[in-house]
């Protein structure tokens, strides 16, 4: 276009000189410009049908909205100016109308990247001005556009220099993201503020052992392995809510990513924290079905390794990425309103405009098929795991005199053996688990023995969820705050019941908690220990 205007006055131009025979007068017909040159008639390579960009026009004022054909009007006579001036014109109805244009006052932009505009009335005394607010609007919703959507409003932005304002047509987009339901996505916060409450706990129980002189850190995914089916459960419950919106909006910003057809922006976190949740979750479950413990590094590890190259995953299956292109072509480049008859006499292009989809089932799971083939990993370590248990049996630590440990074959091994398989007074009297406990949780030693007696373990214990109150009460590790907001209230606001110890023996009747049962000092000096 930069060669047909020159670069001096529009009376100069090798445009007029050459196309229109040097003159300004109306000539009837179609110019179509074209690296060969100019023409009267239509190019070879031209398409019947246009996919132009209409802008969506939407009146507040009166509550309504449609298709619109938005135009401007420059007077430019020498290309050597500094500013042009735009005038603005909307056609209400186009292309499904008649081309009726109204010039429109220009107010700026609002905060959805729409142009505000204002009508001119012809007859000021008698009739008030409106409103208008128009913009190029792509994207996808369910139901409505106000309760769920993913929408990006393009900006045409109008060049101030004559050059630009011929020769460049230039957009700038704001992307639109609702979802009225997504505070159901709080529980995410309370699983992290959980998980942080724990960490607190670990670091203390550990900095009162070291002060001790025993040297002890506990399971940091405690947390995560004694409650990942009830994490599991509120993560669905909350997609179910919000009708799969985070899961859908996700799957179809990587649908799009991999055909390469449109970029669209997301709360990319929203979704991965879901994602991460329901993984650990099928994980522990796994895990639970084939009796084995799946380590949460293991399991981090091997999220991670899917997610951050589910993408490329994506394109090694044929079928997988052929249903991915279908998926984004149905959502990003089908979304042309269909002609009406008549049409092509009114204009050859198409309005494209924002499109409804829905949340199949279908879709979501071949795009989120990656994570589930990442499941695989987790399927090798429990076979790898359980080949080096078959090859390598797991030791009985024995504790000798002296605090040393011991490993190795013993004399009596087969009655210690036998006698690991019975419970300790910890578990009889708490319902524990330290042998036959399996899903999401790292591997530890359930028991040690010391001069022939059976102990629970430090780790076993605190894997259970439980920890040692100043050496006089065992409680569990999500009833502390509890305690500590019953001390500060002076008030029992729930049943919160301990374990008195007596030694290293755990008393088998638990204890119904009262403000005053432990004292302040009890509560800050936590820690761990064996128990018999």
């Amino acid at each position: 276009m930069q060669r047909y205007i020159g670069t001096t006055t529009i009376r100069e131009s090798p445009l007029l000189v050459s196309a229109f025979s040097n003159t300004t007068n109306p000539v009837p017909g179609t110019l179509y410009l074209s690296p060969k040159g100019h023409s009267f008639s239509v190019c070879e390579d031209m398409n019947p049908r246009l996919q132009a960009l209409y802008g969506d026009a939407f009146l507040p004022d009166q509550g309504e909205g449609g298709p619109a054909g938005v135009g401007t009007v420059s007077f430019i006579n020498d290309l050597r100016v500094d500013v042009v001036e735009h005038h603005v014109m909307v056609s209400l109805g186009f292309p499904f109308e008649k081309l009726d244009f109204r010039v429109y006052e220009h107010h700026g932009v609002n905060n959805e990247g729409m142009w505000m505009l204002k009508t001119i009335p012809k007859d000021p005394d008698n009739e008030l001005s409106k409103h208008l607010f128009v913009s190029v609007r792509t994207g996808f919703f369910v139901r409505s556009e106000t309760e769920q959507s993913n929408i990006k409003s393009q900006m045409w932005l109008l060049p101030t220099d004559p050059v630009s304002a011929i020769t460049q047509q230039k957009y700038e987009s704001v992307a639109l993201l609702r979802d009225s339901w997504a505070w159901v996505h709080v529980v995410e916060f309370f699983i992290g503020f959980d998980l942080l409450i724990n960490l607190f706990l670990l670091v203390v129980v550990s900095y009162h052992n070291l002060r001790a002189g025993v040297l002890w850190l506990g399971d940091s995914f405690v947390a995560v392995s004694s409650t990942f089916l009830v994490r599991g459960a509120l993560v669905v419950l909350s997609v179910y809510v919000d009708k799969m919106w985070a899961i859908v909006e996700f799957c179809t910003y990587d649908a799009s990513d991999v055909a390469a057809i449109e970029k669209i922006s997301i709360y990319e976190s929203i979704a991965r924290a879901d994602l991460m949740s329901l993984y650990l979750c099928a994980c522990g479950v796994i895990g639970i079905l084939c009796r084995e413990r799946v380590d949460p590094v293991v399991a981090m590890i091997s999220f991670e390794l899917g997610y951050a190259y589910r993408q490329q995953m994506l394109t090694w299956v044929p079928a997988v990425l052929k249903a991915v292109n279908e998926y984004a072509n149905e959502v990003f480049l089908f979304t042309m309103q269909e002609a009406i008859n008549g049409q092509e006499n009114i204009s050859p292009m198409e309005l494209r405009t924002t499109t409804e989809i829905t949340s199949s089932a279908k879709v979501i799971a071949t795009v989120l098929a990656p994570f589930m083939w990442s499941l695989l990993l987790i399927v090798v370590y429990i076979i790898a795991v359980k080949i080096y248990w078959r090859v390598y049996p797991e030791k009985l630590l024995i504790l000798r005199s002296g605090n040393t440990s011991n490993t190795g074959k013993s004399d009596n091994e087969d009655a210690l053996l036998a006698q690991k398989r019975q419970y300790t007074l910890f578990e009889v009297a708490t319902g524990a688990q330290l042998e036959s406990r399996f899903g999401l949780m790292s591997h530890y030693i359930t028991c040690v023995f010391v001069k022939g007696t059976k102990y629970a373990s430090a780790d076993g214990i605190y894997s259970n969820g439980f920890l040692i109150a100043n050496s006089k009460f065992l409680v569990q590790a999500r009833d502390i705050w509890w305690i500590v907001l019953m001390k500060a209230l002076q008030a029992r606001v729930t049943n919160v019941y301990v374990y008195e110890l007596k030694g290293t023996s755990v008393q088998q009747k638990a204890r119904l908690v009262y403000p005053d049962t432990l004292s302040w000092s009890d509560l800050v000096h936590i820690n761990i220990t064996i128990l018999t």
